[in-house]
């Protein structure tokens, strides 16, 4: 990134105020996202449809990130047919799903970048894919 664009990034991602991230397992964010005791979250499982309960099972194993307003699970493996691949001209590639508590619209990159920052660090790269 050339120096221009840094000293904007960093004017840009001051405006952007997000609080720190701590890591949950599936089941306690669940229960939050839900808003249901995280005792009965294997009641609301068997109310899943199947797409849901697929959903759940592959990223149980995943690692999942909450704050006030956020919700991020970072994979690192990418092993589902359902991703452009696991690597990127021989750079291991990471899914990064980011969403609001509130289930807003995120269209801001000052604000992504400043999650992606938190969750993986400011020396990685972040690519958003537009799918066909």
């Amino acid at each position: 990134m050339g120096k221009y664009y840094e000293r904007l990034s960093k004017r840009l991602r001051a405006k952007q105020q997000v609080s720190s991230f701590r890591k949950v397992s599936i089941d306690e964010a669940a229960s939050i996202i839900l808003d249901i005791p995280q005792g009965d979250i294997r009641f609301t499982f068997s109310m899943l449809d199947k797409n849901q309960q697929e959903f759940y099972e592959y990223y149980k194993t995943k690692e999942h990130y909450i704050n006030d307003k956020y919700y991020v699970i970072l994979d690192r493996e990418c092993n589902d047919d359902r991703f452009v691949g696991s690597h990127f001209f021989d750079h291991p590639l990471w899914n990064m799903r980011i969403q609001s508590l509130k289930l807003e619209k995120i269209h801001d990159w000052c604000l992504l970048q400043e999650i992606k920052n938190q969750i993986v660090g400011e020396k990685f790269e972040a690519l958003e894919l537009y799918p066909a």
